[in-house]
C-alpha cells in the first residue's frame, strides 16, 4: 500500500490488498493507472488489476472484470454508467 500511497496520497485502504484512490485532478487516467501497475509490479512482483469508476461500487466491478479479463498487466477496464436520470428518461 506504500507505492501506492506515494503516488496518491487520498486512497482508502479497503482491505489487505486493495484500496480505493481519488483520482480527482489526475489528467490522464490510463498513464497514471500504468504508473501504479508498473510501480507495483517493479516492487512487488505482484501482477495488479485496476478499476476505474465514478463510485466504489463500480470501481469494484471495473476491478472484477478486470481481473477475470487480464491478458497482460497493462490491461486496464474502465466502467462507465451514465446517470440513473439518463437511463430511466421517458
Amino acid at each position: 500500500m506504500n507505492i501506492v500511497y506515494s503516488l496518491s496520497p487520498e486512497m482508502e485502504i479497503y482491505s489487505i490488498d486493495e484500496a480505493f484512490v481519488n483520482l480527482k485532478g489526475i489528467n490522464n487516467l490510463i498513464e497514471y493507472s500504468e504508473s501504479v501497475i508498473k510501480k507495483i509490479k517493479q516492487y512487488t512482483g505482484i501482477p495488479v488489476s485496476i478499476g476505474i469508476a465514478k463510485t466504489k461500487t463500480l470501481a469494484k466491478v471495473a476491478n472484477k472484470i478486470a481481473k477475470k479479463l487480464m491478458i497482460t498487466m497493462k490491461l486496464i477496464i474502465f466502467f462507465i454508467c451514465p446517470p440513473f436520470e439518463k437511463i430511466f428518461d421517458k
